[in-house]
């Protein structure tokens, strides 16, 4: 902990000449660590900044704190034990929990869903009140009213894991087993039931692929290739470039992120 001499070079890091070796600090970086030295936390799964407010989901509950100040994080008294997803959607803050779906908004927690386990919550194309929730034993829609999010009705006749998933355009639910494939679930006029689970046997079915979707195209990915869907055949063809960037720099893991700024983001063994 004794700094005997300092440098700054021409990049702007800050080298520390210190008793016991040397050290760099980088004061233009965008990332700051966040020491947790009690536990109190947990294991992080989701984060959110939200009205001036960092969020985060753990496996002990939900965390907040104000962005701009050097305070500890408080957690959400009514909501305590596994976190599962943050998301923000119409102006809104979600929260998928162990048990359920909450609504934030100013620091305040509201359970809307009781569906037990929400991963993930998604818009429905062409539908402004809905979204579409996938959970342990299936999918559900939430449904605006009146300006406010509620629970809308459970998807009948499906109850296979709803952890990976994306909507289609024309409004079919392609979702992703770990270990099985890929699935396309096609529901009835209303929503309100499936009227069949196809599975896509032709696509290739590996262990941890990647789901994502960007400007209405639904991507799939593994490290076989990865492929896109299709939604005038409703099939996913091979797309050769993004399976090039696979094989040139080593297939490491099917996630892929879309950023607010529409970007698709892939990860590699060796590059990003």
């Amino acid at each position: 902990n004794n700094i005997l001499t300092l440098f700054e070079d021409l990049a702007g890091n800050l080298w520390l000449g210190l008793f016991n070796g040397i050290n760099c600090i980088n004061p233009q970086s965008p990332f700051q660590s966040y020491y947790d030295t009690p536990g109190v936390l947990g294991t992080v799964y989701a984060a959110a900044v939200f009205q001036n407010h960092l969020y985060l989901g753990t496996n002990q509950g939900l965390f907040s704190k104000p962005i701009d100040q050097d305070v500890e994080f408080s957690i959400l008294d009514n909501i305590r034990g596994q976190v599962w997803s943050l998301t923000i959607l119409d102006n809104n803050l979600f929260c998928g929990h162990d048990v359920g779906t909450y609504w934030i908004n100013e620091g305040q927690a509201e359970q809307i869903s009781a569906q037990p386990g929400t991963w993930k919550i998604t818009t429905v194309p062409g539908r402004d009140d809905l979204l579409l929730q996938g959970h342990y034993q299936g999918f559900s829609f939430l449904k605006k009213t009146a300006g406010r999010w509620e629970f809308g009705h459970l998807v009948e006749n499906y109850d296979a894991f709803g952890r990976f998933f994306e909507i289609s355009e024309d409004l079919k639910i392609i979702t992703s087993h770990v270990y099985d494939g890929l699935f396309e679930v096609t529901l009835d006029e209303d929503l309100q039931r499936t009227l069949s689970v196809k599975h896509l046997d032709y696509l290739p079915a590996e262990a941890f692929p990647g789901l994502s979707k960007m400007d209405r195209s639904i991507y799939y990915m593994t490290e076989a290739g990865t492929y896109v869907f299709d939604p005038g055949e409703s099939h996913f063809r091979h797309d050769s470039l993004l399976s090039h960037l696979g094989k040139e720099y080593g297939f490491f893991s099917g996630h892929m992120n879309v950023d607010r700024f529409d970007q698709l983001w892939l990860f590699y063994q060796n590059k990003l």
